[in-house]
């Protein structure tokens, strides 16, 4: 069965909620910081390099136990992502995509600057034959 939408959103929010618990720290600055507190004699190098190792031990396996729980969610709710995307997807595409497409005229008989309005209107077969249009124009530079 697919979980709710319901269930989703609580499920990322515990994922959201474990990232800002989180600290990210590189393995070369867990290591310089170490290095230095070893020259300061702070702390013995044997000590720092277990200090060290542990720390980066233990970040990769928080690491990859929040990768699983985000695979694991993105395997539950295939559809529902799916649909997601989708809504997003048509969230930001243009305005002008939605108004009713216009036949793509002839490149010579109109200016750049016409041609160039008319771009976000276009799909992408419809560009490619405006750019084959203009390639074997040569009369002008490209629009495109």
């Amino acid at each position: 069965t697919t979980p709710s939408e319901e269930q989703l959103r609580e499920a990322f929010s515990e994922v959201g909620e474990a990232l800002q618990r989180a600290v990210v720290l590189s393995s070369d600055r867990v290591q310089s910081v170490f290095e230095d507190a070893v020259l300061r004699g702070r702390m013995t190098r044997r000590d720092a390099e277990e200090l060290a190792s542990s720390l980066v031990a233990l970040g990769r396996d928080q690491a990859q136990e929040l990768r699983g729980e985000v695979d694991a969610l993105a395997r539950s709710f295939p559809a529902k992502v799916a649909d997601v995307v989708a809504d997003a997807a048509e969230a930001v595409t243009p305005r002008a995509r939605s108004k009713k497409r216009r036949e793509v005229p002839d490149a010579g008989a109109l200016p750049a600057k016409d041609l160039i309005g008319l771009l976000p209107t276009l799909r992408p077969a419809e560009l490619k034959a405006l750019r084959a249009q203009e390639t074997a124009g040569k009369a002008r530079a490209t629009v495109l």
